[in-house]
Parts: structure tokens; sequence; C-alpha cells
């Protein structure tokens, strides 16, 4: 089935443009993105190197397996608590700085729509 085009001859109305603001909070939001990455880089890094040489150091029998390797769990549980976070921080920058473009755009068209009365 083929759309047929808009013939009624009357263009869309063009929407306003909307100035980029907040620029220091855009920058802080792309740091925080990449704290995130770091830090899931590095929990990574250091779950492995410490999973490795807690097995490597030779631990008692008493013990089990469990010990070496107990560390390196509690790492990563916390290691991806910290990636959540970072990464909700700068979500939640982005998202009110979108929040605050579209009340001004809302604002913008609804002073128009009055103003057109």
């Amino acid at each position: 089935m083929t759309e047929t085009p808009d013939t009624s001859g009357e263009a869309p109305a063009p929407t306003p443009r909307i100035e980029r603001r907040y620029h220091i909070l855009r920058f802080v939001s792309a740091f925080y993105r990449v704290l995130a990455y770091i830090a899931a880089i590095a929990t990574v890094v250091g779950v492995i190197y410490g999973a490795i040489s807690g097995l490597r150091a030779g631990v008692p029998f008493g013990y089990g397996m469990l010990y070496p390797v107990l560390p390196s769990a509690i790492g990563l549980v916390y290691g991806a608590i910290l990636f959540v976070t970072f990464l909700a921080t700068s979500e939640l920058i982005l998202l009110l700085i979108d929040l605050e473009g579209n009340t001004r755009e809302t604002n913008g068209l609804l002073r128009g729509l009055i103003q057109s009365r």
C-alpha cells in the first residue's frame, strides 16, 4: 500500500529552534559517563587480578575455595554499584537538561498560541 502525499498546500509549522544551554552540565554528564566506564574497566581488571592472585597464594585446605575468591566477588559487586551510580548520575543530568528544554519550548508555543487569539 502506498502513501499519498499531502496535497493540502499547507506547509507544516516549523518548530522553534531551541538553543543549547548548560554546556558545563553537559560536560559534567560526559565526565560521569567516562568515570562509569573507567570504574567498570578497573573493576573487571581488579577482579581478575584478585582472583588469580588469591588462587595462586596457596590457601590452606581448611579455608576452602571461598576465601581467595570472596574479596574479588565483593569487589565485583562494589564495582557494579559504582558503575550504575555514575551512569545514572550522567543520565539524570541529561534528563534534567531535556526537561528544562521541553518546558521552555512548551512555554514558547503556549505564548504563541495565546498571542494569536
